[in-house]
């Protein structure tokens, strides 16, 4: 007679251990769930609590919402221990992970383990999204990821295994839609490849009006008077204008304007106006394929979890023209200011002088991503905050012009201009009068400074 002790699974102690809060939950009201935060619903039930019955606690909640949806919704044990051996596999990346391993790991299900993770690897070998290998002295059954299948048609591969771990439920949610044809993991990071694109793409590309917003912003500055469509009761009607200024409202960019003929002043939306030569139906999204980082250039990169990178304070003004880059929140803890309302309250937070044109970025976020958010749009941006950060940028400028053998970075020691400051006699568009403007530059603070070769200068950031 066999007496060997068959010892519990850390799911069936956590269960015996929570009846009461399974109790509670079988009892909870649904609709009054948040299906989509369970974790604090299980804090309401429970407050002090280990990561094994956290596990069962999210089973349970999954079990009634399966239960109140069992004409829609599949099975959950599946989804899960696909997602669950994904994960894994991902997590030991540079390894074959054997079969044993997997199915001697906790899934936290009420299936038999061992069964339904026969099946999860049969699903997944069969989508090639791993590969069967055999490992050790003993020619065990092991699997790896099939990588190659994974980026064969993705324009990026994303080399973090931090970042693919964090993908495993989206590509365990992608192939069980069935079809394989589309639904496959080939396919999924190609489209992903299109999400990444569109994100680092140079900042003013994500502006769709980029050439109208130029020679609106060209004329406030050169005080000049120009022609364009703007679009009135679904047609587009030629005004003679001169722009003032651009400013924001609810997210949008509207540019303040003196229409000639009657001698008013208005304002209108930007996504209204158009360029003369420009045929109103032909206005498509830029061409996504401007990016300027190479496939194999590209690896995600997370701080380190342990010891993580002081975060510094970053405060900037920024031209219209990136205004869509920065609406993607590229920074941590990041403020936009961009309305009136908000430009009088970072001028008064900062004893700032708010310029026309602009708008400003509060953020705290580690150096190398503010630097590499910086050099996105370097030519569209002023630090304010951090001085010391200039200094840097400088540093990479150099080493950057030192290996293409560009001579633009020789030591100077003059030291730079005041910035003019505005006055109250200068006008709506804040005007410098100059005498021509041949050998002018344009300042980050969007007034005319002269300089002695309109071909050089200086780094000002």
């Amino acid at each position: 007679m066999n007496n060997k002790k068959v010892e519990k699974t850390l799911h069936e102690i956590a269960k015996e251990n929570l009846k009461n809060e399974i109790e509670k939950i079988d009892k909870l009201d649904y609709e009054k769930v948040n299906w989509y935060e369970l974790k604090n619903e299980i804090l309401n039930i429970k407050k002090d609590i280990k990561e094994e019955e956290e596990a069962v606690l999210i089973y349970e909640f999954q079990k009634k919402f399966i239960n109140k949806n069992k004409s829609v919704v599949n099975g959950y044990d599946k989804d899960i221990v696909i997602f669950k051996v994904l994960e894994e596999l991902i997590i030991c990346n540079e390894l074959n992970i054997g079969a044993i391993h997997l199915k001697g790991k906790e899934y936290f299900i009420e299936t038999g383990v061992e069964n339904a993770v026969t099946k999860a690897l049969k699903i997944l070998e069969l989508y090639e999204i791993i590969l069967k290998q055999t490992i050790g002295a003993n020619n065990q059954k092991g699997y790896s990821l099939n990588l190659d299948i994974w980026f064969n048609k993705s324009r990026y591969k994303i080399q973090d295994y931090v970042v693919l771990e964090r993908l495993a439920p989206i590509i365990t949610s992608f192939i069980n839609i069935g079809f394989i044809d589309e639904f496959n993991v080939e396919k999924l990071f190609d489209r992903l490849s299109d999400i990444i694109e569109y994100a680092i793409l140079p900042s003013t590309l994500h502006n769709k009006y980029l050439d109208i917003e130029n020679i609106i912003t060209t004329a406030i500055i050169d005080n000049e008077i120009i022609t364009i469509k703007i679009k009135k009761n679904n047609s587009y009607i030629e005004k003679e204008i001169e722009p003032f200024k651009i400013i924001y409202k609810k997210k949008t960019k509207y540019i303040v304007y003196k229409d000639i003929k009657s001698n008013q002043i208005e304002e209108e939306e930007l996504f209204n106006c158009r360029l003369v030569e420009t045929e109103i139906d032909n206005m498509e999204y830029i061409n996504t394929n401007l990016s300027m980082l190479k496939t194999e250039d590209i690896k995600i990169k997370q701080p380190p979890k342990k010891a993580e990178p002081k975060q510094i304070k970053l405060l900037l003004e920024c031209d219209s023209v990136i205004y869509e880059y920065f609406n993607m929140l590229p920074l941590s803890n990041m403020i936009i200011y961009d309305e009136e309302k908000k430009l009088k309250e970072f001028s008064k937070k900062y004893n700032y002088d708010c310029m026309p044109n602009k708008f400003y970025i509060e953020a705290l976020d580690y150096k190398e991503k503010i630097i590499s958010v910086i050099f996105h749009c370097l030519e569209n941006v002023k630090i304010i905050e951090p001085t010391e950060l200039k200094n840097d940028i400088i540093e990479r400028v150099k080493i950057f012009t030192k290996k293409n053998n560009i001579d633009i970075c020789k030591e100077d020691n003059t030291p730079p201009t005041p910035p003019i400051k505005p006055n109250n006699n200068q006008t709506l568009k804040e005007e410098t009068p100059i005498e021509n403007n041949e050998n002018i530059e344009i300042d980050k603070n969007g007034l005319v400074e002269k300089i002695k070769n309109s071909k050089g200068g200086n780094l000002n950031l």
